[in-house]
């Protein structure tokens, strides 16, 4: 884990409630050396992320405000977290220590479930049919995945919205808050698995180990014991222990 005298670089997604993200470890008031990259920053929603170059990007971004301690990423965030260690690494910045809690590589029943749980909280049906799934090209995927969450959502709005109201316009507009989030997941499908000879910590709040799909790891892996109490907090990464584990012996709070 980073030292106090080590620049911490975040990988998260802004605009999340705290307590889930990095910042209950890691206030974003807090004048400790703290940086933060958004995967999905500057990211239009107008197809899949191409997560090797906006890795490029934020590591260009970042290059010069090492040494890095440790770079820490979560779920979604981790694949894309690899590609910018390595990018920092070419550019003479790697950081000391890659940490992971919970890393997730981007399967199509992830892409359902998540698109499942958009369908529910905008009221429609949350049936995926089989087929979407199957498609394999991202930028195909990404197109088709936002036509139906909006045919969808407007079949839905029909039923329920006021006879001068058009569904289709509506549904367009809620939809299309969630470009981005669906563009990142897409991209995450199709992203390369690197290899990386940075150390890599993990911890795991559930059972899930996505590890070996994640990263070619070259470097030492280190599985970090994860307190029972943290895996079963509903949010384990504002918990105090997590939040002690995430800093080491560094004090950043």
């Amino acid at each position: 884990m980073p030292t106090s005298s080590e620049t911490v670089l975040l990988i998260e997604f802004t605009g999340l409630a705290s307590e889930m993200s990095f910042e209950t470890a890691f206030p974003s008031d807090s004048t400790a050396p703290v940086l933060r990259g958004d995967p999905r920053a500057g990211v239009t929603g107008d197809g899949p992320v191409d997560i090797a170059a906006r890795a490029v990007a934020v590591a260009r971004e970042h290059a010069g405000g090492g040494p890095y301690g440790a770079l820490i990423a979560n779920c979604n965030g981790a694949l894309f977290a690899v590609h910018v260690a390595a990018d920092l690494a070419e550019h003479g910045a790697a950081p000391r220590t890659l940490v992971l809690v919970d890393p997730l590589v981007t399967t199509g029943d992830d892409l359902r479930d998540a698109l499942a749980d958009l369908l529910t909280g905008l009221g429609a049906s949350p049936a995926v049919p089989d087929e979407l799934l199957g498609l394999k090209e991202p930028v195909e995927l990404f197109h088709t995945v936002m036509r139906f969450l909006s045919n969808t959502v407007a079949e839905h709005l029909g039923r329920i919205l006021e006879e001068d109201e058009d569904p289709e316009l509506v549904a367009e507009s809620l939809v299309g808050r969630y470009a981005a989030w669906v563009a990142l997941l897409t991209g995450n499908l199709a992203a390369e698995r690197l290899a990386l000879d940075i150390p890599i910590q993990v911890l795991h709040t559930h059972d899930r180990d996505d590890l070996e799909r994640l990263v070619d790891a070259r470097g030492v892996v280190t599985q970090m014991p994860v307190p029972e109490t943290v895996r079963a907090s509903g949010t384990p990464l504002a918990h105090p222990e997590m939040v002690a584990l995430l800093h080491g012996p560094g004090d950043y709070r």
